[in-house]
């Protein structure tokens, strides 16, 4: 990505600092009888540098926006791993590089799971555009921010886009936090282990959080989509 833009080749990751992130988050999604009104992830882009998606390799489901058209991403490629900009490679890059907005719709007859790993600079460090990528020509389009994390679960949670927040025009503005609405219980099998999910919580496996959350909050219409969250140092094996 940076020899693409004739900058150093270590600029971006060495944004990622020492204790960068991995997240691995499984999703399942089952059969609607409504799939017309019915969405499996609301719109929305990543708020990661990079996120690398594994998809059903019998099931399509996710679509991007592309000048005001969905356009839907194909499954001839099995086993392929598909590369998605995050919303802090498009500040880093200074806009070079966009976060592209996407969906996932369902399915009447067929269930659909798919594996997502999102990778993310340290929370502690700076983002903003590396040096090479602004000039006179170009100028600054990003602030300075710190923990990108937590103000994209904040923008996500309202329907907006944390990226537009983080312009240098437009600072973040902290504002109170919806208040979480009550979910039903799921129980979701992961491999040789399960996970009691329950709203949202957190738990321990093997030495790692597994941060627990339900995908239904209520500008979601699919309301029988879960996840589950295991974070773990960047660079090391779960």
């Amino acid at each position: 990505m940076a020899r693409s833009l004739n900058l150093e080749d270590n600029c971006f990751l060495d944004k990622y600092g020492e204790r960068a992130l991995m997240q691995a988050r499984f999703n399942f999604f089952p059969p609607c009888p409504r799939p017309d009104r019915s969405l499996g992830l609301k719109p929305h882009a990543d708020g990661s540098a990079i996120t690398i998606v594994l998809q059903d390799k019998e099931v399509e489901g996710l679509q991007f926006l592309k000048d005001d058209q969905w356009f839907r991403v194909p499954i001839q490629l099995p086993h392929a791993l598909l590369i998605n900009v995050g919303d802090q490679s498009e500040v880093m890059s200074n806009g070079f590089f966009k976060s592209p907005v996407h969906r996932v719709v369902t399915n009447s007859e067929r269930e659909r799971t798919s594996v997502a790993v999102f990778c993310s600079p340290d929370p502690d460090n700076d983002i903003e555009p590396v040096d090479g990528a602004v000039s006179e020509t170009r100028p600054r389009l990003y602030k300075k921010v710190q923990d990108y994390g937590s103000k994209y679960l904040q923008y996500y949670q309202k329907g907006k886009r944390a990226i537009e927040a983080a312009t240098k025009i437009l600072p973040f503005v902290d504002e109170p936090t919806a208040q979480s609405t009550p979910t039903s219980v799921f129980f979701l099998k992961l491999s040789s282990f399960s996970l009691f999910l329950v709203n949202k919580g957190s738990a321990f496996f093997k030495g790692f959080e597994v941060k627990l959350c339900l995908c239904n909050p209520p500008d979601f219409a699919l309301q029988y989509t879960a996840e589950a969250c295991v974070t773990f140092p960047f660079g090391e094996k779960p």
